[in-house]
């Protein structure tokens, strides 16, 4: 009976215990056999002699030859030399120097967004920056509409409807008496020409006040300036005052005994002038406006030459020419 090797696959006979070739145990121990005839894989027996048989150093057993390890205890018979020609070529294997691993260099942080959302988040941030930028130019041109509609609405709410004692108009710098141009420009070009030109106080009251008057309180100069077509007159008349006060007295007192606000058929409007009150008077064939310029008192009068002629100049007109007698510390 033939016992193969589990290490080598060698044919061994079915007393040894140890593989002649390669040394690895077969079986457990049996009683040693001193037979010098050994059976081989073909179940032939081969007769040996006992001169040549290898004796084993270490327990003294008598082994084939060809052995090269001990049948019984399995000592290696043979030099390793020797033995490692004869034994099959066992796989190599060959170890590398084992290094500990190195700790990578540390690194930033890379976007692993993808590049699609990337852009629309960019774009998203854009968008939200160019929204914040129109909310603040709207809030802007917001508050500068409600300024500019407050200063023009407010003087009039305060000066005629709320609070007159509120408002504070700007104060007038200087004023003057408008020319033959600015008239043209206001009323239309119908042939304008100046047939009058005085600073003399009594005539300036005369077509103030309707009379002579040989003292006003606070009047310090004056100056009136008449046009004429031939069919309608207009005056450009002020009074220098030597307050502010003296020449709000002025005018209420031209308002209650003036000629052309006395008259019972004369219709009467206020409205506001550079943020001053200005007070307009229309009666047939006449229209007159007054106010007070801080320290001066302007004064317009437009009249016709024949009661049948009607005077069709508007309210609005009237306060233009008003408007471009004052001269304030903002021009």
């Amino acid at each position: 009976m033939v016992k193969y090797c589990p290490r080598c696959g060698y044919p061994n006979n079915d007393e040894f215990l140890y593989c002649v070739r390669c040394g690895n145990p077969l079986v457990i121990f049996p009683q040693q056999n001193t037979s010098t005839t050994m059976k081989f894989d073909n179940s032939s027996s081969q007769t040996v002699n006992f001169s040549s048989l290898i004796q084993c150093p270490k327990c003294g057993t008598l082994n084939v030859p060809h052995a090269n390890f001990c049948k019984k205890c399995g000592f290696p018979l043979k030099q390793p030399q020797q033995a490692q020609s004869q034994s099959p070529q066992q796989p190599t294997i060959s170890y590398s120097q084992q290094t500990l691993p190195q700790a990578p260099p540390p690194t930033l942080p890379v976007n692993t967004q993808d590049p699609a959302s990337y852009q629309e988040s960019v774009k998203t941030t854009k968008n939200k920056r160019k929204k914040v930028v129109k909310a603040i130019i709207a809030d802007v041109a917001f508050v500068s509409i409600a300024l500019l509609l407050l200063s023009v609405v407010l003087p009039y709410f305060f000066d005629i409807i709320l609070l007159p004692p509120l408002y504070i108009p700007p104060p007038a710098k200087s004023v003057h008496n408008f020319n033959v141009f600015q008239l043209d420009s206001v009323l239309g070009a119908s042939g304008w020409s100046m047939f009058m030109n005085t600073t003399n106080l009594p005539t300036i009251y005369y077509y103030v006040f309707g009379h002579h008057i040989s003292s006003v309180q606070g009047v310090i100069s004056g100056s009136l300036v008449g046009y004429s077509n031939s069919e309608v007159y207009v005056y450009s008349i002020y009074l220098n005052a030597s307050t502010n006060q003296a020449a709000q007295d002025i005018v209420a007192y031209i308002i209650s005994n003036g000629l052309y606000y006395s008259s019972s058929n004369t219709s009467k409007f206020t409205t506001l002038v550079n943020g001053y009150t200005v007070y307009i008077a229309r009666g047939g064939d006449v229209l007159v406006g007054v106010t007070a310029f801080g320290n001066w008192v302007v004064m317009v009068l437009i009249y016709s030459s024949s009661p049948s002629i009607t005077l069709d100049y508007s309210n609005s007109q009237l306060a233009s020419l008003i408007a471009d007698m004052e001269v304030t510390n903002t021009l």
